[in-house]
């Protein structure tokens, strides 16, 4: 093996070599990192010697106080304003974004609605509330810094439970089985019960239970022979899902310096804080190795990397403001999950392996294997706020382009602030003799003077308004290099940035909800899908290859349905539109789902059925219409709103389906009058809706027009 080249991978890790281009990529990333504690510090208005009272006092800075002490010390948060407004966009965009799933190829065609479904099951109902956490996350980093990161994981949880084993249960089982032709069980428990078999015994029963060592086999092995009892762990899974965790650029999540694309990366990684029992289940269920593990917690507490974990500490610190900012560190163990692409040295084969170590200990890993994810990719999407050069890192968050301009804008609110002050109280002009003489100001105060005008004020400086206009230039400036709404900014520019900033989001998060779908292919079983969405045209859960091109994903927003004057006039629009459509060409369904997006997203949520659902509830209904209709009572004939072609539909088949129906209708005048005058109705509707009218029931009461029929008759 070449012990110098990282892509050269077998079962030996090279864990050396990994951790040094790990630490090489800190290094050159060390620019970006500072850059990213610079935002921080400018979005929220931090910095050294700050007062509660938003004056400068020598206690707090150190120093005396410039240009004099209690003089203004604002915290102006102009790049908060425009990053918290961006955030809501996005959250708005996301949480009323369209999911569309498209089937690559003509056989996942018919499934491809029912894989929107779970999408949307999956994103704005089951995982909603973690979802949204993370989004906001990672918008909030985004918008801040430029640069940002979404793990996609699947998070599988597993319980232990303690089987019991009797050794005479087990006998007169196998004793069964023999008698009905099956001596397997029975020679099994010879071999349980023989010494000489104890090492094919150990390895079969950890293959029974994959959680258990040699060491625990053996002693279930000894306690079945001599106590005729024994306790085996089995783990049972108890929650199998996708999990989204927003992540930090180089203080999360590392690549390599430099790359376009975290998928162009040689390698990528993230970081993991666990305490310790975290870390000692993990030896249990996920099969960490235990030597890794006790090294790793007598690391405890300690940064595992030079620099960058410093400044993620400091920064909690920092941020808390207090001297307990490192506490929550102090019971927590690091360890990075190393994903890499590379040629396997024993079959010479392109391959994606993951890694599990920390950099504090050097001579041991807790795992090395194939990375287990069948979609071939890093489990990681980068959101990146603009694209300006090779590299993501170049891209730069609004709080680096804003501390200019909110760096101006404090300096003319301090400015005008401390004019206020001196023009209130303005210096004193006294004899040089009476220098030291402290004198108090306020209503009705007296100062003895040796001769007029002996004290007097100085002249305070003009405030001319001129500070305020320079202020409005900054923020006019500002609003227009953002693409903000409001007067400094035309509104086609305005609708172009809101536009582009909410389709380069929900792009990008249209990658994460690919990569979702994907892990779900692989891990969700055909059974859990179906309880979602209803039988399934084809398996749900597949192979590698099937996984890697079935499906792609997008997701839309137009950032102007959050003015609800243009949501009005978009649907009066469409529903020209809709009546215009004699061929039946519109998923009239969809468009309903959509739009009711578009007025509501949440109630969209609780009252939208999906087509086939609101389908078998018409379908029902007309049935219980016809059972009305043989009891001699008239349905209700409605105007607008339902299926009438899936109705008349159901109305014919079960006529057809059951002989006896049509025979107790015809045999008696009312029922017939009151099934003509549904079907009239029925097909009435039907051809409103290809004449684009809406129009009245277009049928006579049925009763009524028995009634007429009648009368006409005796006349």
């Amino acid at each position: 093996m070449n012990k110098n080249n990282l892509e050269d991978i077998g079962t030996d890790p090279n864990l050396p070599l990994l951790l040094t281009e790990l630490q090489s990529s800190i290094a050159e990333a060390g620019w970006f990192i500072q850059q990213m504690a610079r935002d921080y510090n400018t979005r929220f208005a931090l910095w050294d010697g700050q007062s509660h009272d938003g004056r400068k006092h020598k206690v707090q800075l150190g120093r005396e106080a410039f240009p004099f002490e209690g003089a203004s010390d604002q915290r102006i948060r102009l790049a908060d304003e425009f990053i918290n407004e961006d955030v809501k966009m996005l959250k708005t965009a996301w949480r009323r974004s369209v999911i569309q799933t498209t089937a690559i190829g003509s056989n996942n065609i018919a499934s491809a609605q029912k894989v929107t479904w779970l999408m949307e099951w999956l994103f704005k109902n089951h995982l909603k509330a973690e979802t949204d956490c993370e989004v906001e996350l990672l918008a909030n980093w985004r918008q801040t810094h430029g640069l940002a990161v979404m793990g996609v994981f699947w998070e599988q949880e597993r319980r232990l439970e303690m089987k019991q084993l009797d050794a005479f249960v087990l006998r007169d089982a196998a004793i069964a089985a023999a008698e009905q032709g099956d001596p397997g069980a029975l020679l099994m428990m010879e071999k349980i019960m023989d010494p000489l078999q104890e090492p094919a015994m150990v390895e079969m029963l950890q293959q029974m239970a994959p959680i258990l060592d040699a060491q625990g086999a053996r002693k279930v092995l000894r306690d079945l022979r001599y106590l005729r009892t024994a306790e085996i762990p089995v783990a049972y899974p108890i929650k199998s899902l996708p999990r989204l965790m927003a992540l930090r650029p180089f203080v999360d999540v590392f690549w390599q310096a430099g790359a376009k694309s975290l998928q162009r990366s040689r390698w990528v990684a993230h970081s993991e804080w666990l305490t310790e029992t975290e870390l000692r289940d993990r030896v249990v269920t996920d099969g960490w190795d235990a030597d890794f593990v006790t090294k790793a917690i007598e690391q405890k507490g300690k940064s595992a990397l030079a620099g960058v974990d410093n400044f993620t500490m400091d920064w909690t610190i920092n941020r808390s403001r207090t001297s307990t900012g490192q506490n929550d560190y102090r019971d927590l163990i690091q360890v990075f999950h190393f994903y890499r692409k590379g040629i396997d040295r024993r079959t010479g084969v392109p391959a994606l392996y993951c890694t599990i170590a920390s950099p504090a200990v050097k001579d041991s890993y807790a795992r090395h294997e194939l990375a287990p994810y069948q979609h071939g990719k890093y489990p990681y999407v980068e959101f990146v706020r603009e694209r300006i050069d090779g590299p993501m890192t170049e891209s730069r968050g609004m709080a680096d382009i804003l501390a200019p301009s909110q760096n101006e804008v404090k300096a003319q609110r301090d400015a005008r602030t401390d004019v206020t002050s001196i023009t209130t109280m303005p210096p004193a002009l006294v004899p040089m003799s009476r220098a030291k003489t402290r004198l108090s100001f306020g209503p009705g105060t007296q100062h003895g003077v040796r001769k007029p005008g002996e004290i007097s004020w100085m002249t305070p400086p003009m405030n001319d308004g001129r500070s305020v206009e320079m202020e409005r230039a900054v923020r006019a400036s500002a609003d227009r290099y953002s693409g903000r709404f409001g007067d400094n900014t035309p509104p086609v520019i305005a609708q172009l940035f809101a536009q582009d900033l909410t389709e380069s989001f929900l792009g990008e998060m249209a990658a994460v909800g690919q990569m979702t779908l994907q892990l779900a292919q692989q891990y969700l079983t055909d059974m859990q899908v179906m309880r979602v969405v209803g039988n399934l045209a084809q398996p749900f859960h597949i192979d590698r290859d099937q996984i890697q091109g079935q499906f792609d994903m997008q997701l839309t927003f137009d950032a102007r349905l959050i003015d609800m004057e243009f949501v009005q006039q978009k649907m009066t629009a469409f529903e020209k539109l809709l009546n215009a459509d004699q061929m039946g060409v519109i998923d009239r369904a969809g468009y309903i789902a959509i739009a009711a997006t578009w007025l509501d997203p949440n109630l969209a949520e609780r009252v939208v059925r999906s087509p086939d659902a609101a389908a078998q509830s018409e379908a029902a209904d007309e049935k219980n219409n016809l059972s009305l209709i043989i009891n001699g009572i008239e349905p209700q004939m409605v105007e607008a709103g339902q299926n009438y072609g899936l109705r008349l539909q159901t109305l014919e088949e079960t006529l057809r389906a059951n002989p006896i129906m049509p025979q107790l209708i015809e045999a008696r005048e009312d029922r017939k009058a009151l099934l003509e005058a549904r079907i009239k109705h029925l097909n009435f509707m039907i051809q409103q809706q290809q004449n684009a009218s809406t129009g009245r029931t277009g049928a006579e009461s049925g009763l009524a027009s028995l009634q007429n029929a009648q009368m006409e008759g005796a006349i």
